[in-house]
């Protein structure tokens, strides 16, 4: 019995050492399949959001205004995403240039500008590794590590990955700032019930927690994926969004 077992372990290891050139091209190719199909996935997902400009209602630290995000692609494929605010003495509009591939979104530029009171501006320019920040006349680089999202669009991969992606219960997320990066952890919370009509609709809630600052964010799959709201509180502050009507 034992000399039957090795010789059937060498013939193994032997066909293994055989085949092995045969079955890296099939390999290789069904990895490729897949990487393909999680683009497609992608590409499919923001193509179907191009066009799409959602209303929300904002509450920025108790003061009340509307706000509105937008996506847009150009004829090079390159997708826009825009989201303004516009609050008593001051405007405030962030802008994301990205691209996407099977990871999701990889952005390419970001710009947040605050009009009128309190005017400032910021611009993030991601190349390759490396990205430049442009603050208040201050220009610092900064590292980037793999999968990187800026402040606007991290809400954006959110979605996107949850949509594309098997069943996620948590999702990190490596988040660029003016100020450095910090990495970004989404816990799936409870789930809840939104009305449409006379429809009732699931809202998912995922969950983030950052030492004092707590921020909820609610998406309805059924929408495909839709932001339906954003919540930041931070001790007594409380910023948050809902929009105004489902479509």
């Amino acid at each position: 019995m034992p000399r039957m077992v090795c010789v059937f372990i060498f013939y193994s290891v032997k066909w293994v050492r055989i085949n092995f050139m045969k079955i890296y091209p099939l390999l290789f190719l069904f990895l490729s399949s897949l990487a393909s199909a999680d683009t497609q996935c992608m590409q499919n997902y923001f193509a179907s959001r191009v066009g799409e400009t959602l209303e929300y209602r904002v509450e920025i630290d108790g003061i009340r205004a509307k706000g509105a995000r937008a996506i847009s692609q150009s004829d090079s494929g390159q997708f826009t995403l825009l989201q303004s605010v516009s609050v008593l003495l001051a405007s405030l509009e962030e802008e994301s240039h990205f691209i996407v591939d099977e990871q999701g979104i990889v952005p390419i530029n970001y710009l947040f500008e605050q009009q009128g009171l309190g005017a400032r501006k910021t611009t993030i320019q991601f190349n390759g590794a490396t990205a430049e920040v442009n603050r208040k006349g201050k220009t610092s680089q900064l590292e980037l590590p793999q999968g990187f999202q800026d402040p606007l669009t991290f809400i954006l991969q959110l979605q996107a990955a949850t949509s594309c992606g098997e069943s996620i219960e948590t999702l990190k997320i490596p988040l660029v700032k003016s100020k450095g990066v910090s990495e970004v952890v989404f816990v799936q919370g409870e789930s809840s019930v939104v009305k449409s009509g006379e429809k009732d609709l699931v809202l998912e809630t995922w969950q983030r927690v950052d030492g004092d600052k707590i921020e909820k964010v609610g998406l309805i799959p059924e929408l495909n994926n839709l932001l339906y709201s954003f919540e930041q509180r931070e001790g007594e502050k409380i910023n948050r969004l809902q929009l105004i009507d489902l479509p």
